[in-house]
């Protein structure tokens, strides 16, 4: 493997506590006299903290597999499960990625000043205008990382909804006190970032361009972040830009996946590749995630299982295709009473601190953005304007590409899900209920089956990685917990999340609350 852990902790930037964000005069902090340490300062803007246990766990992709035997690697995963505030303060935890990611921002707010300060001795240079821009961006996508975790999803009621400190210059203040805000006015000002960075992002100064705010990322969370603020003409438009005329060359080639030999590493490797055509943003994070979905005991009580798997998640049938044919990236079932379903999208690497003792820190590299991801935007961007035939077209490029399955007309598609009953906790299917008020969506519409069409494939695409998560909190999606026994007998259900349950918030680190933020309702 080519990839390497990109990242550099500098010196410079002062390890944020709770709210304590900067708590060292600006005169004893190191000085950023140079474009190139800019550029050095930049690679620290990048969070080392992942959100993917948090959010799979959160997500319907897994139930409670009832055995003696089966275990957790942390309460992280029983806390997230059952929508509990969660506790601890390592990593995969809210702290932690409360911490880390403001970190980055606090990295990328001293580099946009450092830049003002550069710029009048040297004026705005072509690689310090790029820096500026990959700084604004790496800003607003930290920003929006952490509204998707601790705050409601965006919609007609986010001028009431709180939001989070926005945090757009560099910390002077010892101990300051921040107030949230409200979420309409935090998603401004990441579009605000996101429009003066946008047209300036290059590749030219980037190294390792997989691992920092190339082009195609940029244009990729652009589109993302629209989607989600339901701007659906600017996330159309940004996707274009990212997928061309031929999306199916910048798509990951799935045959080449299958192609491989059955080796969770192996694929795992292949997957996350810095030169994999469809990865557009990697990060190096500190993180268990891949034990808990991993071939391992721990992590089996809360996890995806064959019943979840074959009934609603990655081996349902779509139109597409059958079940178990779906993908050339094949699922992995584990042997003995181990419930788990997993799919080789990571794998973990551990940096020994002490080799002799066996100890050390695990890190996971995670894609954040993929163009795989961004086709599926642009599909649900169109069915949203009512352009179903676009939407389906983009469907079948992605289809097509993803298994051995043919082309679909609009007509198969709809009365594929049309024809489908909707899920009950004890007679699944990939069929939910969409109850967002926002979207107007009519139940039977050729709108509501094509989105129930556009939500399976990314979810099967997604399985581990949390954006499940996230499309439930949008549209609204009503889930429950079960108890499952043997990785198919659905016993009990022993929770439900309504569409107005405050839970669909992470609740803030405890830490966060008591340094005087206003903590989540419940």
């Amino acid at each position: 493997m080519r990839n390497k852990f990109y990242y550099i902790i500098l010196s410079l930037i002062v390890t944020l506590t709770s709210c304590d964000y900067l708590n060292v005069p600006f005169d004893n902090r190191t000085r950023i006299d140079s474009e190139a340490k800019v550029g050095m300062l930049l690679v620290s803007a990048y969070s080392r903290a992942s959100d993917w246990t948090i959010m799979e766990l959160s997500s319907d992709n897994v139930d409670h597999n009832v055995g003696a035997n089966l275990s957790i690697w942390t309460l992280i995963e029983e806390e997230a499960y059952h929508w509990e505030p969660i506790t601890g303060i390592r990593q995969d935890t809210p702290h932690y990625f409360w911490n880390e990611t403001y970190k980055a921002i606090a990295a990328a707010n001293l580099a946009l000043e450092s830049i003002e300060v550069l710029e009048k001795e040297l004026g705005l240079t072509p690689r310090l205008r790029a820096f500026r821009a990959e700084a604004l961006m790496t800003r607003a996508y930290h920003h929006f990382l952490l509204a998707n975790l601790f705050c409601m999803p965006y919609g007609s009621n986010s001028a009431n909804d709180l939001g989070l400190p926005y945090m757009d210059h560099v910390e002077n203040e010892v101990a300051p006190k921040y107030e949230r805000g409200n979420l309409a006015d935090f998603y401004e000002k990441i579009h605000q970032d996101i429009q003066a960075a946008l047209p300036y992002v290059v590749d030219d100064f980037l190294t390792v361009r997989r691992y920092r705010f190339n082009r195609q990322a940029a244009y990729a969370f652009a589109a993302r972040f629209y989607l989600y603020r339901q701007d659906y003409n600017r996330a159309i438009e940004y996707a274009n830009v990212v997928l061309g005329s031929n999306p199916v060359a910048v798509l990951r080639n799935w045959r080449e996946g299958g192609d491989l030999a059955i080796d969770i590493e192996f694929r795992g490797n292949w997957y996350v590749h810095a030169d994999n055509r469809a990865n557009l943003l990697n990060r190096v994070t500190g993180s268990l995630h891949q034990r808990v979905v991993g071939p391992f005991g721990g992590g089996a009580r809360y996890s995806l299982n064959e019943r979840n798997a074959d009934s609603e998640g990655i081996r349902a049938n779509t139109p597409w295709t059958t079940s178990h044919t779906m993908q050339y990236f094949r699922t992995f079932g584990l042997s003995g009473d181990n419930p788990k379903i997993l799919v080789p999208r990571f794998y973990e690497y551990f940096e020994y601190t002490d080799r002799l003792a066996g100890i050390g820190f695990p890190h996971m590299i995670q894609v954040d953005l993929t163009t795989d991801d961004v086709l599926l935007n642009r599909a649900e961007a169109h069915i949203m304007l009512g352009n179903y035939d676009a939407a389906v077209a983009d469907m079948n490029v992605f289809m097509t590409n993803f298994t051995t399955g043919t082309a679909r007309t609009k007509d198969q598609i709809v009365n594929f899900y049309r024809n489908m009953a909707y899920y009950t906790p004890f007679e699944p299917t990939s069929k939910k209920h969409l109850r967002n008020p926002d979207l107007a969506i009519v139940e039977g519409s050729e709108k509501e089956n094509l989105l129930h069409a556009v939500l399976h494939l990314r979810r099967i695409i997604s399985t581990h990685e949390g954006l499940r998560w996230l499309d439930i909190r949008r549209f609204g999606i009503e889930i429950y917990r079960r108890e499952v026994r043997g990785g198919r007998d659905i016993m009990a259900t022993t929770d439900f999340l309504a569409v107005d349950d405050p839970r669909r918030a992470i609740q803030l680190p405890e830490s966060v609350i008591a340094a005087g933020i206003e903590r989540n309702p419940r």
